[in-house]
């Protein structure tokens, strides 16, 4: 009798290259006390695709731009929000945790907010808060105070975002509400350990959900005044609440439109004062920037406070900003899941590899960036974007999922920047490297301490375009 035949063996799969763990929990310990630098000290050993064991599925950490369009752009269906993120009580079914065919509703219909007039009607609202921070600034300098440069960034993005989504200064009228969002901001990029993945109860973690109380009570509030004034309101909420799904012709519920203003307001006022912070420090580390920016803040807008037609003209300070997003990126982190079988760049990425795309690593590529190192704002002119890889610069992500805030962040802090440098000069009181801490975004571990010198009016508009 003949024996049937075998099948043909079914190769293994050729996963990325990768250290070696030496117990079962070496890699996830590691990326949990310093992640970035785990990060970039694996990929100096292994290249732009490293495999690491995180589990019962392996983490691939992708650097290369190709790589990161593939799974952001190209082959973006089969790729899912991590489950980490999709659990973040915070941001609940917003549009940052969201996936599929519910994200895809949840943009459309948020969208509105976000067009081009809209945003342009938004710069007074900028110019306003701002204003109202450079008068406290005033007193800081007079005193010789120091600041914390993240705190006070936070603080302008809170008072901006507020009244942008909510018609409402949360620094002045709710300190419960602002109090609550700094604790929130903190615990989010606190120190990781090994017990949170056994989610033993903390202290912390009941005033966590104290703080995200206040919040909801505040934003169902907000919601409930529109419920019954409709018409009355003219901010992101109101738009939001009028939006109706083209398909089905149905609105967003009370819990949906909590999660996007939580989404808007709080995540989107966090990254924005995260990079606002590294970009004064960048100008005070130089000088020459700073001097280039002061010239063209004197002749694009003289005396004047900026206005909506005055933003496009203020290239430079815009690209002193996107420069400062290269070298330091608040969201240095991209993390995906792969939902069927895929390769990239010829190793293969089975179903359920946690994917993550390290944008500080893409900014730094030198396959597209020369002296990546080197704080270079001239890189971000329009000629040389043209001819840059997309993908070699994303802070704010790529394809579909490109951040629906995106215009709003850079306008806020081309207004912030303009007006600021007019008025002060900063000096950053701890001249030591800084170290990085990776959290939820990307800031200094010990903050950065500065202090204020005011300039006279004249001086602060033409002293340094006559040096």
């Amino acid at each position: 009798m003949k024996r049937a035949a075998m099948p043909p063996s079914t190769p293994s799969p050729s996963l990325p290259p990768g250290p070696k763990s030496r117990w079962v929990l070496d890699h996830v310990y590691q990326h949990m006390k310093d992640p970035l630098s785990f990060f970039v000290r694996e990929r100096e050993r292994y290249g732009d695709v490293v495999t690491f064991t995180m589990g019962k599925h392996p983490m691939v950490l992708l650097s290369h731009p190709d790589h990161a369009r593939h799974v952001l752009v190209d082959n973006a269906a089969n790729y899912a929000k991590s489950p980490e993120a999709r659990r973040n009580r915070r941001f609940g079914r917003g549009l940052f945790p969201a996936d599929g065919e519910h994200w895809r509703r949840q943009r459309r219909m948020a969208q509105p907010a976000f067009s081009r007039e809209r945003l342009a009607g938004l710069v007074d609202t900028l110019v306003d808060s701002t204003r109202s921070m450079l008068a406290r600034w005033e007193e800081h300098a007079r005193g010789g105070e120091p600041l914390e440069l993240l705190r006070e960034m936070s603080r302008i993005t809170l008072s901006q975002m507020g009244r942008a989504v909510l018609t409402e200064d949360m620094n002045e009228t709710r300190p419960r509400v602002r109090d609550s969002i700094r604790f929130i901001m903190t615990h989010d990029n606190r120190d990781r350990s090994l017990w949170d993945l056994i989610r033993i109860p903390r202290p912390s973690w009941r005033r966590y959900t104290n703080a995200l109380a206040a919040l909801d009570e505040m934003i169902y509030e907000q919601i409930a005044r529109r419920r019954q004034s409709p018409g009355e309101w003219d901010d992101m909420l109101s738009l939001l609440m009028a939006a109706r799904d083209v398909e089905t012709g149905e609105g967003m519920s009370d819990e949906l439109l909590r999660d996007e203003v939580m989404n808007l307001f709080v995540g989107g006022h966090e990254s924005t004062a995260t990079a606002l912070a590294w970009t004064w420090y960048q100008i005070h580390r130089h000088p020459q920037v700073e001097q280039r920016m002061r010239q063209e803040i004197a002749e694009v807008l003289g005396e004047r406070e900026p206005g909506a037609q005055d933003l496009p003209n203020l290239r430079y300070t815009t690209q002193v900003f996107q420069e400062s997003m290269r070298l330091l990126p608040p969201a240095w982190l991209v993390g995906r899941v792969a939902m069927g079988a895929d390769r990239i760049g010829g190793w293969d990425i089975p179903p359920g590899t946690m994917v993550g795309i390290c944008t500080y690593l893409l900014h730094r590529h030198p396959d597209f960036w020369e002296d990546v190192e080197t704080f270079d704002p001239e890189r971000f002119d329009p000629e040389r974007v043209a001819k840059r890889h997309r993908q070699a610069y994303m802070p704010f992500g790529a394809g579909q999922r490109l951040c629906i805030g995106n215009h709003l962040a850079q306008m806020q802090a081309t207004v912030v920047l303009a007006m600021g440098l007019r008025r002060f000069r900063m000096e950053v009181r701890d001249k030591s490297a800084l170290v990085l801490k990776a959290g939820l975004t990307l800031r200094a571990r010990h903050g950065i301490q500065v202090r204020l010198e005011s300039l006279p009016a004249r001086e602060s508009t033409a002293r340094q375009s006559v040096g």
